[in-house]
């Protein structure tokens, strides 16, 4: 048996033979899409584009710069539960029919970051900011257009306070800074005037003086002393040099005889230049004792001055230490003050405000879905094919159950033969 070959005419033949399964199909399809497109709510749909400034912070220099914040950030603000549970119940006075998840999925974001990220106030405003676009779509018209002006409003309050969060920490940093500085001034004062450092330092400079004052009069003790010295020994060498008496050939009586010694005999004569350097011996003596007796008092005298100096020195440097401890730590807190103070000046003066609204929510006139046309075009387009498949499959059964014996199923009947 020769095998059949399936021809272009065949599957003409065929679908000839089911047109009008492929008819009720496809108008069943289109039919079911007419259906379905007027059962399901019309999609109502609005957006809002908004300028989002980044927040400024101050870098390590000081320099007032914008914040690099991930888009995540952005859009974990714009879809909190808590500003879309908010938007829900102003819309809905309190009793909305929808939840947050399903407003959060009938919300589209489209983000934009800045395509240069300077690093300065200077960048311009356009630069700086981020583009933010919020679509809507919404079984119905007007709460469409409600949901996204109250989003826009929320979402506006939260990411003002976002963004100002930098310039409240400034002010409570400057806040603390004064309060620091005048605690630091008033410790100061407080010491001052409990620790007069005038009267301390005259104190000082006084024993200073007197210790100084006497120094010098050891010093010249000393010098006299050494000079008692010598004089003392010159004497004493003058005074074994010198005879006692002279010898005469006749002498007066002499009572006594000064600085002791044995009465003359007769033909001496008492040696006055003697009798002189023993005097002047004992006055010598006399004034070595006194310079040696003034020498140890004034030694004394300078031990306990040089304690008390000591003393006063030790407590004027450690007042001048604790006052300069205090003013340095009035110096710094006012830098710090004064530092603080100037970038929050300069933060006030690039500050712009941190939402602005560029294309604001519209009402919108025709719904965006379902697109009917498009249901029916798609439903026509698998009516057909699921029709024409059917065709098929129905022809193949109504020919496997007539099949003479010894052909295959589903092959075209052939012709009779003519003689």
């Amino acid at each position: 048996m020769e095998e059949y070959e399936v021809s272009l005419a065949d599957y003409i033949r065929i679908l000839w033979k089911g047109k009008w399964v492929v008819l009720a199909t496809f108008l069943a399809a289109i039919v079911a899409a007419l259906a379905i497109s007027y059962a399901q709510p019309n999609q109502y749909q609005t957006s809002i584009t908004l300028f989002l400034r980044p927040p400024l912070i101050l870098d390590p220099s000081g320099r007032v710069i914008y914040a690099s914040i991930p888009t995540e950030t952005y859009k974990q603000l714009a879809l909190a539960n808590d500003l879309l549970q908010s938007v829900l119940n102003q819309v809905y006075k309190n009793n909305p029919p929808f939840t947050v998840a399903q407003l959060r999925d009938r919300i589209k974001l489209d983000l934009q970051q800045p395509t240069s990220t300077g690093t300065t106030p200077a960048m311009t405003v356009a630069v700086a900011y981020v583009t933010l676009k919020a679509i809507f779509t919404w079984p119905d018209r007007d709460k469409a257009f409600e949901l996204a002006d109250a989003w826009a409003k929320g979402f506006a309050a939260s990411y003002t306070d976002f963004a100002s969060d930098a310039r409240r920490s400034l002010e409570q940093a400057l806040t603390k800074a004064e309060e620091d500085l005048t605690q630091k001034q008033a410790a100061l004062n407080e010491f001052l005037r409990e620790n007069p450092g005038k009267m301390l330092q005259k104190e000082t400079e006084g024993f200073s003086e007197l210790y100084h004052a006497i120094l010098i009069s050891l010093n010249e003790a000393k010098t006299k002393l050494e000079g008692a010295k010598e004089e003392l020994v010159a004497l004493q060498k003058a005074l074994k040099e010198e005879p006692l008496y002279y010898t005469v050939s006749a002498i007066p009586e002499q009572p006594f005889l000064p600085f002791g010694g044995t009465q003359p005999t007769q033909g001496q004569l008492l040696n006055e230049t003697y009798t002189n350097l023993r005097y002047q011996l004992a006055l010598k003596e006399a004034e070595l004792a006194f310079l040696t007796v003034q020498i140890n008092q004034l030694q004394n005298n300078l031990a306990e001055v040089s304690q008390i100096l000591a003393q006063k020195e030790r407590e004027l440097l450690e007042w001048q230490f604790k006052k300069d401890q205090l003013e340095q730590a009035v110096l710094v807190a006012a830098r710090t003050w004064e530092q603080l103070m100037s970038a929050l000046q300069m933060l006030v003066a690039v500050e712009t405000k941190p939402v602005t609204i560029v294309q604001a929510p519209f009402k919108p006139d025709e719904p965006i879905g379902p697109s009917k046309k498009l249901n029916v075009a798609v439903a026509g387009v698998l009516g057909l094919f699921l029709g024409v498949l059917l065709a098929f499959v129905v022809h193949y059964f109504q020919e496997s159950s007539k099949a003479p014996h010894g052909e295959e199923p589903g092959q075209p009947p052939q012709e009779p033969r003519q003689d």
